[in-house]
């Protein structure tokens, strides 16, 4: 997503979001459950992985790629979004998701080297990591602000 301008004033714009899992769904539980995280902005893997793979039965390996695919339809209309109403800086969107790109593309090279095991433990590592950093964050707000 681009660096939105916090100075600029926001526009009541609404869009329609093409890249929504809606259009492109292989089965409505799938839709509803990446529409849901969607529009929560809740992170690709960290939710919508478990929820895949748990409830919808999905290999692990195909749901990691859709809610990467997912990640980045909504990363993309929302940028367009910044765009539009002169809120992104769009050189440095350019660069970042160029770099973004071409890691992701290194990853997704590799994903069918990892077993479905270590898949589904770096998945909960990572979730654990991030809980601690947010709960250290939160912390650190509180003590500021008490």
């Amino acid at each position: 997503m681009l660096f939105a301008n916090a100075s600029a004033p926001k526009a009541n714009v609404s869009t329609r979001n093409f890249c929504s899992p809606n259009f492109s769904s292989t089965s409505d539980g799938q839709a509803d459950v990446e529409s849901i995280t969607l529009l929560l902005g809740l992170g690709g893997g960290l939710l919508m992985v478990p929820l895949m793979v748990s409830g919808l039965s999905v290999p692990i390996r195909l749901a990691i790629r859709l809610s990467t695919l997912a990640v980045a339809c909504s990363a993309s209309s929302a940028s367009l979004q910044f765009l539009q109403e002169g809120r992104g800086q769009w050189m440095l969107g350019v660069l970042l998701g160029a770099v973004a790109a071409l890691a992701a593309q290194w990853t997704a090279s590799r994903l069918d080297f990892v077993s479905a095991g270590t898949l589904a433990w770096l998945l909960r590592l990572l979730s654990v990591l991030l809980a601690v950093d947010s709960g250290r964050r939160a912390l650190q707000l509180a003590m500021q602000w008490g």
